[in-house]
Protein backbone atom coordinates (compact mmCIF):
# COMPACT_ATOMS: atom_id res chain seq x y z
CA UNK A 1 0.00 0.00 0.00
CA UNK A 2 2.75 2.45 1.06
CA UNK A 3 4.76 1.97 -2.09
CA UNK A 4 1.82 2.59 -4.43
CA UNK A 5 1.23 5.79 -2.46
CA UNK A 6 5.10 6.91 -2.72
CA UNK A 7 5.07 5.70 -6.00
CA UNK A 8 2.26 7.78 -7.10
CA UNK A 9 3.10 10.70 -4.98
CA UNK A 10 6.64 10.96 -6.96
CA UNK A 11 5.31 11.35 -9.59
CA UNK A 12 3.02 14.16 -8.74
CA UNK A 13 5.64 15.29 -7.11
CA UNK A 14 7.60 15.92 -10.32
CA UNK A 15 4.23 17.00 -12.46
CA UNK A 16 3.97 19.45 -9.86
CA UNK A 17 6.93 21.89 -10.75
CA UNK A 18 5.14 22.92 -13.76
CA UNK A 19 3.19 25.58 -11.84
CA UNK A 20 6.90 27.62 -12.16
CA UNK A 21 5.48 28.60 -15.76
CA UNK A 22 2.41 30.45 -14.38
CA UNK A 23 1.99 33.10 -13.96
CA UNK A 24 2.66 34.29 -10.30
CA UNK A 25 -0.73 35.06 -8.57
CA UNK A 26 -2.01 37.63 -6.68
CA UNK A 27 0.34 40.04 -8.74
CA UNK A 28 -0.58 42.58 -10.88
CA UNK A 29 0.80 42.13 -14.46
CA UNK A 30 2.09 38.99 -14.32
CA UNK A 31 2.28 36.81 -17.08
CA UNK A 32 3.26 33.22 -17.89
CA UNK A 33 6.67 31.73 -16.82
CA UNK A 34 6.52 34.72 -13.93
CA UNK A 35 7.53 32.41 -11.11
CA UNK A 36 10.53 31.72 -13.45
CA UNK A 37 11.73 35.56 -14.76
CA UNK A 38 10.62 37.26 -12.04
CA UNK A 39 12.70 35.80 -9.32
CA UNK A 40 16.12 37.72 -7.33
CA UNK A 41 17.87 35.75 -10.35
CA UNK A 42 16.79 37.78 -12.94
CA UNK A 43 16.17 40.89 -10.82
CA UNK A 44 19.66 41.45 -9.87
CA UNK A 45 20.63 40.95 -13.55
CA UNK A 46 22.82 37.89 -12.83
CA UNK A 47 20.81 36.50 -15.70
CA UNK A 48 18.73 37.18 -18.60
CA UNK A 49 14.92 36.79 -18.69
CA UNK A 50 15.16 33.90 -21.55
CA UNK A 51 17.97 32.22 -20.00
CA UNK A 52 16.34 31.93 -16.54
CA UNK A 53 13.24 30.33 -18.70
CA UNK A 54 15.31 27.86 -20.95
CA UNK A 55 17.28 26.94 -17.99
CA UNK A 56 14.18 26.57 -15.53
CA UNK A 57 12.08 24.63 -18.35
CA UNK A 58 15.32 22.46 -18.95
CA UNK A 59 15.44 21.84 -14.86
CA UNK A 60 12.03 21.47 -14.44
CA UNK A 61 11.74 18.65 -17.74
CA UNK A 62 14.42 16.65 -15.61
CA UNK A 63 13.05 16.82 -12.53
CA UNK A 64 9.75 15.67 -13.83
CA UNK A 65 10.95 13.19 -15.82
CA UNK A 66 13.10 12.10 -13.00
CA UNK A 67 10.49 11.86 -10.54
CA UNK A 68 7.85 9.61 -13.27
CA UNK A 69 11.24 7.29 -13.40
CA UNK A 70 11.54 6.75 -10.01
CA UNK A 71 8.03 6.45 -9.26
CA UNK A 72 7.41 3.75 -12.31
CA UNK A 73 10.49 1.85 -10.66
CA UNK A 74 9.27 2.10 -7.07
CA UNK A 75 5.93 0.40 -8.50
CA UNK A 76 7.57 -2.10 -10.42
CA UNK A 77 10.36 -2.99 -7.41
CA UNK A 78 13.64 -1.44 -9.30
CA UNK A 79 15.89 -0.92 -6.72
CA UNK A 80 17.27 2.13 -9.01
CA UNK A 81 14.27 4.06 -8.01
CA UNK A 82 16.38 5.58 -4.99
CA UNK A 83 19.23 6.78 -7.20
CA UNK A 84 16.66 8.25 -9.20
CA UNK A 85 14.55 9.77 -6.26
CA UNK A 86 17.55 11.43 -4.38
CA UNK A 87 18.99 12.69 -8.16
CA UNK A 88 15.58 14.60 -8.81
CA UNK A 89 15.25 16.18 -5.10
CA UNK A 90 18.81 17.43 -5.55
CA UNK A 91 18.01 19.08 -8.81
CA UNK A 92 14.46 20.15 -7.54
CA UNK A 93 16.37 21.80 -4.74
CA UNK A 94 18.65 23.56 -7.10
CA UNK A 95 15.53 24.82 -8.88
CA UNK A 96 13.84 25.87 -6.16
CA UNK A 97 17.57 27.89 -4.98
CA UNK A 98 17.73 29.21 -7.79
CA UNK A 99 13.93 30.93 -8.65
CA UNK A 100 13.01 31.10 -4.69
CA UNK A 101 9.60 32.09 -3.81
CA UNK A 102 8.24 32.00 -0.52
CA UNK A 103 5.62 30.05 -1.78
CA UNK A 104 7.84 27.19 -2.66
CA UNK A 105 7.88 26.45 1.30
CA UNK A 106 7.17 22.84 0.86
CA UNK A 107 9.38 21.75 -1.65
CA UNK A 108 12.45 21.62 -0.10
CA UNK A 109 10.80 19.89 2.86
CA UNK A 110 9.43 17.57 0.28
CA UNK A 111 12.29 16.86 -1.16
CA UNK A 112 14.14 16.56 2.10
CA UNK A 113 11.62 13.64 2.78
CA UNK A 114 12.15 12.21 -0.53
CA UNK A 115 16.11 11.97 0.33
CA UNK A 116 15.56 10.90 3.68
CA UNK A 117 13.26 7.77 2.12
CA UNK A 118 15.49 7.13 -0.57
CA UNK A 119 18.22 6.38 1.97
CA UNK A 120 16.21 4.74 4.82
CA UNK A 121 12.90 2.92 3.57
CA UNK A 122 14.01 -0.32 3.63
CA UNK A 123 10.61 -1.76 1.46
Amino acid sequence: MWKLILGIFFIVHGLIHWIYVAPEPNTAGARMWSFLTGRWIVTRGILEEHTAMVIGIVLISVITLGFAISGIGLLTSQEWWRVTAIASAVVSLVLVSLFWHNWMIAGPILNAVIIFVALFWDK
